[in-house]
């Protein structure tokens, strides 16, 4: 009993105090009546005015004896309700039916009298203090009283919070009007047990888990409900054992096992509804047991739909009328499907240590989550327990992101980024890495991180486990002079500064969804990480939604999932417990909430199970967290390098890169770059072609930019035009000395014009100081056939400032020749473009062009010009048109904003991410940043 409750207000005292009104008010009964038998002797006995004054006494008595039967008769009323209260509200996560309602208990009054009788609610334990034994055949009745049972036990408790475990062998199917909570989880209601194999297999099941619940207990004398209340969090879970027909199908294994379940098993959150028919005799054990059953739960007799509760004697039982349970079923289903853990708080879980101030040399510690009373710590690195890496799965909604957002941010508070590096990927959405990101105007991204990869395809992923794998060759030659792993290294030498890595990728398994090369790099690296990168400080934390077919295909590489012997699982099906812990481990399809998770550090062992809930990581307080971080670290550590595979790159991301080519140039040491996009690699900077003065550096882009002329829609808007924007931004900064000149052919719609930020690239390039003309559609011929003579002026004096020919649409273009028999007619606009290709480079003239049609693109250039045009940047083309332009032997299926960069002087096409049209954005940033401080 708790301290401080009032003992004579416990359930189990209020529960006598009905049995005990009984007692009382056949003694209340039975002085009346001696009254009124005496008062009739002194009638005959005595004169007439005793028989008054006894009548006074009488009427005096009687309604003593009323009042006191009233309040007797409230008191058992109030004890009733009090055990069994009208629910206000839906029961809350930690609520548990500690008792229900058998129906009306009924006592006759003295004599049968109505005045005396008395009707009360019947309430019985069950979760936590008891089991209910109810001896008597079978028949509809018996049935009707079980269901009502179940359904009070599952409204009563928790959403989600009580099991329902069956053994039928006669094929009663009391169990099946609960069907819906099947759906929701499998193991809220499995198939009922009804052979001798298969209800031996349940009760020894039922027997571990009692011996699971116990070591919890951790040798407090306590009870399940307790230790929830304590705990404030839903440790384990209740289970209603429903036994129908005992002892029809028992075996003595099955019959000593219910025992102990019946003995221990309330304490431990299972208690017992069990249908015994005395007439049945099986013999031997069983029957010696069955008298021991009896004695460990509230008996209730049933006879012909007449119900005797054994501790209420001369008392009968009416159950409530039979009902339809659909609508209530429907109802514990849907909230049992809603349900989710009461929220830990993640800052208040954390170890109370000064921020960033562990060392990793020895290991890595992160605090996830709770187990009752204790925090759950995840080891990595430690030679002792030799654990290293993590798999995690769990189903859509239950909390994937969440934990691993818990994991990194538990890692990032304790260790410094001189000791921790981390590397994170996310194959679907990303909208969960999104945050440990940079952001514009905000200091909240996560120093540890080297690459923050979002909606990332696989070739970025193959790149990031390549850049890995180069880490490790180079680990390995720095430490193998010290030893063989990580820590000697450190120990020989405290200036030795190594950080540990953790990568981590989400829905990993879309890195092998594909057999092709990617996939076979992919896996030969993931499997040289995953058993030797322990040495170096290198961890990997895997997560999927689905393991099992990725499972299958990777078992064949040798078992490269024993070396991830931390299993973290989430709610899931039973088909997915076995393949994220153990092929004979479905815990995980049990755990009934969102954020439960089953914890298991021996490679998914059974034995090794425990349950724990996950903390809550409230993205407010983390950001919070992180900016403390950012502070702390200040500019010490670079800015992680964001990869969002699902859209355009912009130009004004790519600054670093751009003061590195305008520093170039005012060092004059190389050749100018048109930045036309990102590689898809780790910390390779925005990549672009080279405009030399050689014949042919011109560059064309071709193919559809977008599948609409639309602004930014699901890929940064229109990557051609982005593409050759960006090119023109960059070379704009390489003048220094704002000796160039840029003339843009706009042969786009006027709608499609402004919409693509053609307006913006015109600021943009002369704020920064170049020459800009724009020309429309009717002012490109005649510009195009005044070129020819204008790169004659060049060719013959100075060339003075760089030209730079901007195509934007030159399919619109018409380059038709005028017949000219002579020979000797004006310059055609196909002239133009011609003299241009053939020898604008040594003049310093180059063209960057957008065509949507490869074949409008041959036509322009012609024969004439063939061969003219050395850089390509293949974006949306057909397979005949890849291999026209890169060669037979290039294949190439484009999938979001990406494109095929290519220079016909030398090495293969590199796939990039394509910059996006200019935004007002990139304006303001672009004009803002001080390129000459």
């Amino acid at each position: 009993m708790p301290s401080g409750e009032d003992p004579t207000r416990t359930p189990a005292a209020l529960l006598r105090a009905v049995a005990e009104f009984a007692e009382k008010a056949a003694g209340l009964r039975d002085a009346a009546d001696s009254l009124t038998r005496g008062a009739q002797r002194q009638r005959e006995s005595r004169v007439a005015d005793s028989e008054r004054r006894h009548a006074r006494d009488e009427a005096a008595t009687r309604e003593r004896m009323a009042a006191e039967f009233a309040r007797a008769r409230t008191a058992a009323q109030n004890a009733a309700e009090e055990l069994l209260p009208e629910p206000s509200a839906p029961a809350g996560l930690l609520d548990a039916a500690e008792y229900v309602g058998l129906g009306i208990a009924t006592h006759a009054g003295a004599g049968g009298r109505a005045d005396q009788s008395v009707r009360v609610p019947a309430p019985v334990p069950l979760l936590d203090h008891g089991n209910l034994v109810i001896a008597g055949a079978w028949d509809d009745d018996v049935g009707g009283l079980v269901r009502s049972v179940v359904r009070q036990a599952l409204e009563r408790s928790g959403p989600g919070q009580v099991a329902i475990r069956g053994i039928d062998p006669g094929l009663r199917a009391v169990t099946s009007a609960f069907a819906p909570l099947a759906k929701v989880n499998e193991d809220l209601l499995p198939r009922p047990a009804g052979t001798g194999t298969d209800i031996e297999q349940s009760l020894a099941a039922l027997v571990d888990d009692i011996r699971q619940t116990v070591d919890t207990f951790q040798g407090r004398r306590t009870t399940l409900g307790e230790l929830r209340r304590q705990t404030g969090q839903p440790v384990g879970g209740y289970q209603l054992l429903v036994v129908c027909d005992y002892p029809q199908g028992f075996s003595e294994d099955a019959v000593r096992s219910l025992v102990s379940i019946m003995r221990q098993g309330p304490a431990c959150g299972i208690s017992t509804i069990l249908q015994y028919d005395p007439r049945m005799r099986c013999g031997g054990t069983v029957d010696d047991q069955s008298d021991t059953l009896v004695e460990l739960g509230n008996v209730v007799a049933a006879t012909s739909g007449r119900f005797e509760p054994g501790w209420l004697p001369g008392w009968t039982i009416q159950p409530p009328p039979a009902a339809d349970l659909a609508p209530a079923v429907t109802r514990i289903a849907e909230r049992a499907k809603a349900a989710e853990a009461p929220h830990i708080d993640f800052l208040e879980l954390q170890p109370r240590l000064p921020l960033m101030s562990d060392s990793s040399a020895e290991r890595l510690v992160a605090t996830i989550g709770r187990e009752g009373h204790e925090p759950i710590e995840i080891v990595l690195g430690d030679d002792r327990e030799q654990r290293h890496n993590i798999l995690v799965s769990g189903a859509v909604g239950q909390g994937k992101s969440n934990l691993l957002m818990v994991l990194v941010h538990s890692l990032a508070m304790r260790y410094a980024p001189a000791e921790l590096e981390m590397h994170l990927l996310d194959f679907k959405e990303g909208i969960t890495l999104e945050p440990l990101g940079p952001r514009p105007g905000s200091r909240s991204w996560l120093p540890h991180a080297r690459t923050v990869g979002l909606n990332s395809d696989r070739e970025y992923g193959a790149a990031v486990l390549a850049h890995l794998v180069e880490e490790f060759d180079r680990r390995a030659a720095l430490i193998r002079s010290y030893g063989d792993d990580l820590l000697k290294y450190r120990r020989a030498d405290p200036s030795h500064v190594l950080p540990r890595i953790v990568t981590v990728i989400d829905e990993f398994q879309v890195l092998f969804e594909a057999d092709d090369e990617i996939t076979e790099r992919a896996l030969a690296d993931l499997e040289r990480l995953a058993r030797k990168g322990r040495a170096y400080g290198m961890h990997l934390v895997l997560a999927s939604q689905t393991l099992s077919g990725i499972i299958s295909m990777l078992a064949k590489q040798d078992g490269i999932f024993a070396q991830f012997p931390v299993r973290l699982a989430l709610k899931n099906s039973p088909s997915e417990s076995r393949a994220v812990l153990d092929q004979e481990n479905t815990e995980a399809s049990r755990l009934r909430y969102r954020g439960e998770a089953v914890v298991n550090l021996e490679s998914g062992s059974a034995e090794a199970n425990r349950r724990a809930t996950v903390a809550w990581a409230d993205e407010a307080r983390l950001r919070s967290l992180r900016e403390r971080v950012c502070a702390r670290v200040g500019d010490s550590v670079a800015v992680p390098v964001l990869f969002d595979g699902s859209a355009a790159q912009r130009i004004s991301g790519a600054v670093g890169r751009l003061h590195e080519l305008r520093g170039r140039q005012r060092a004059g040491r190389a050749a100018r770059v048109a930045l036309l996009g990102t590689a898809i690699d780790v910390g390779v900077p925005a990549v672009g072609f080279a405009l030399t003065d050689d014949h042919g550096r011109h560059l064309a882009v071709v193919g559809a930019g977008d599948s609409r002329y639309s602004g930014a829609a699901n890929g940064g808007g229109n990557q051609a035009v982005g593409a050759v924007q960006a090119a023109a931004v960059s070379l704009a900064l390489q003048h220094p000395a704002r000796d160039c000149e840029f003339v843009v052919l706009d042969l786009l719609p006027a709608e499609t014009s402004d919409t693509l930020g053609v307006d913006a690239l015109e600021r943009t390039l002369t704020r920064l100081g170049a020459g800009v003309l724009r020309l429309g559609r009717t002012k490109v011929d005649p510009y195009l056939r005044k070129l020819p003579g204008m790169l004659e002026e060049r060719q013959a004096g100075t060339p003075g400032s760089s030209l730079y020919v901007i195509g934007l649409g030159l399919d619109r273009l018409r380059l038709s020749r005028e017949f000219d028999l002579s020979g000797g007619g004006a310059a055609t606009p196909a002239d133009g473009l011609h003299a241009l290709l053939k020898h604008g480079p040594p003049v310093g003239a180059h063209l960057l062009a957008w065509w949507s049609s490869v074949r409008v693109m041959n036509e322009h250039v012609g024969l004439e010009a063939q061969d003219t045009i050395d850089g390509i940047l293949g974006l949306r083309i057909s397979g005949r048109d890849v291999q026209d332009l890169f060669g037979p032997l290039v294949t190439w299926n484009p999938r979001g904003p990406r494109g095929l960069l290519h220079d016909r002087t030398g090495g293969e096409p590199t796939t990039i991410v394509p910059f996006g049209p200019i935004t007002e954005d990139d304006v303001r940033a672009l004009t803002a940043e001080p390129w000459d401080a």
